[in-house]
């Protein structure tokens, strides 16, 4: 499933290849912080418990990797409409389905999810002023999706090394008007995304979206508590341990 939508320029897989790699990651002893970001759609939905299980059996009890899952969007390019992508209301569900199913199998969840309650965490990039995307050929972005898009084209970077800046364009881009939107003024999530989660979005629709965090955030609260109780549990070396404990003794 993976190998039919991520294969080589010439033809041949890479789920193989990245599972081998992600393996040699693990042999490493140093501490790091490696999220396995999980694409999903109407059409390889189903498999993903079965990724889910293959992911356990390789990082299971490693609190250095973490799961995070995400839904397929449209963005713009040639037969865009034709994407399988799942609607807003399965990709808000299946989001936190899957990584309860992960965080119940021991597998890790990212760090970018808890890391996205702070403040501005979830503004994106692209709305961050001193953020941008470096064309081959100078040309100056703000966001790494919609590259065709006249609107992103915010720029030059010259080969002395200056900048020109279409300072107009760059506005639509950083400035998000939640100083004056009653939905965001009143809004508990308003410090971490500040109106601006996604402002190519804000910018095709006039809607402001809010971070699936926020739409589901009892169960994300959940899922980082239960998440951080496994992390604890990592910390634990087995020597320290008493046979009795592991034999379901009172002993501490």
């Amino acid at each position: 499933m993976h190998d039919r939508t991520r294969h080589l320029a010439g033809g041949g897989g890479t789920f193989d290849q990245i599972i081998e790699n992600l393996r040699a990651v693990k042999e490493c002893s140093a501490d790091f912080d490696f999220t396995i970001r999980v694409n999903f759609d109407q059409e390889n939905i189903k498999e993903v418990s079965n990724l889910i299980a293959c992911l356990k059996a390789y990082f299971a009890h490693d609190k250095r990797f973490g799961l995070f899952f995400h839904p397929v969007g449209r963005w713009g390019g040639e037969h865009d409409d034709e994407l399988p992508i799942c609607n807003h209301i399965i990709s808000n569900q299946k989001i936190w389905e899957f990584t309860e199913e992960a965080v119940d199998g021991g597998l890790g969840m990212s760090s970018l999810i808890s890391g996205s309650m702070m403040p501005t965490a979830s503004v994106c990039y692209a709305a961050k002023p001193n953020s941008f995307v470096i064309g081959a050929d100078g040309q100056l972005y703000k966001c790494t999706t919609c590259l065709d898009e006249e609107i992103n084209k915010v720029g030059k970077l010259h080969e002395d090394g200056s900048l020109a800046i279409d300072f107009d364009k760059l506005a639509t881009w950083v400035t998000s008007g939640e100083e004056t939107d009653s939905g965001c003024q009143s809004c508990f999530f308003r410090p971490a995304c500040q109106g601006n989660h996604c402002p190519y979005y804000r910018m095709l629709t006039g809607e402001k979206p809010c971070p699936y965090e926020k739409k589901n955030i009892r169960k994300v609260l959940s899922l980082i508590w239960k998440d951080s109780l496994q992390e604890t549990s990592y910390s634990v070396p087995a020597s320290s341990v008493s046979s009795e404990a592991v034999k379901g003794g009172e002993k501490e």
